[in-house]
């Protein structure tokens, strides 16, 4: 038989994940899994400037010169890899060319000046070359560098290391912030003779971090439910 105790837990629970997700909101970024995307195929490079993936554009910061070196749209895995989130990812290629900013993509949304939010988002790499990759993410004033394990080289070792959750805070200082992805090239390692893994990306969000009085309000709500939950089980 059930007791009061376990009646207020099983009451309870489902109310802290309620009020929890009320505050911490929905994500701000559109199309944060790549699966909105008319009109384009597995495979598909996305020239600099090109806004066919929806919400995002793409930004091309590496020479002309350098081939290969491009953006490019994955509906179907990459080999036997399969998505982070979805069917859809984005593969960033910088071609092994180093610099403060290679190839990637962004999406400005708006924020309110003062707030903090998280930026938290699925990444990993083609299992090529031996250097990890360094992917690097900014956010308004923030910049974050991430590397990314590589297990393997392709074609003689192809090991996929798999996707994993990546995250950071920033505080805005606009109203309107813009999240960037890039892919650094040879940052990390730094063998021109070997190369560098590029990366991934998937499954992108961006939502508010609750001010403390937010959390505070939260766990009074909680107890004022749980004691008025408790009286009605005497």
């Amino acid at each position: 038989m059930k007791t009061a105790a376990s009646h207020v837990a099983a009451f309870a629970a489902p109310t802290i994940a309620a009020l929890l997700g009320s505050v911490h909101g929905a994500s701000l970024i559109v199309n944060g899994s790549f699966e909105q995307a008319p009109g384009v195929v597995h495979g598909q490079i996305l020239e600099s400037g090109s806004t066919l993936v929806t919400g995002w554009a793409v930004v091309d910061n590496v020479p002309s010169t350098s081939a290969n070196a491009n953006t490019v749209y994955m509906s179907e895995g990459y080999f036997t890899n399969p998505a982070g989130d979805g069917a859809a990812f984005l593969y960033i290629d910088n071609n092994n060319h180093p610099g403060p900013t290679g190839n990637g993509v962004y999406q400005d949304f708006t924020t309110a000046t003062g707030q903090t939010y998280l930026v938290e988002f699925q990444a990993a790499t083609e299992h090529a070359y031996g250097d990890p990759a360094l992917l690097r993410v900014t956010a308004g004033d923030t910049t974050a560098d991430f590397i990314l394990p590589n297990l393997g080289g392709y074609p003689d070792n192809p090991v996929f290391a798999g996707w994993d959750t990546y995250s950071f805070t920033f505080t805005a200082t606009s109203t309107t912030t813009r999240l960037q992805f890039f892919d650094q090239g040879l940052q990390v390692g730094g063998d021109p003779t070997n190369g560098n893994a590029s990366p991934f990306i998937d499954d992108v969000s961006v939502t508010v971090v609750p001010e403390s009085s937010s959390a505070l309000m939260v766990a009074g709500v909680l107890g004022l439910v749980v004691m008025r939950r408790r009286r009605d089980l005497r």
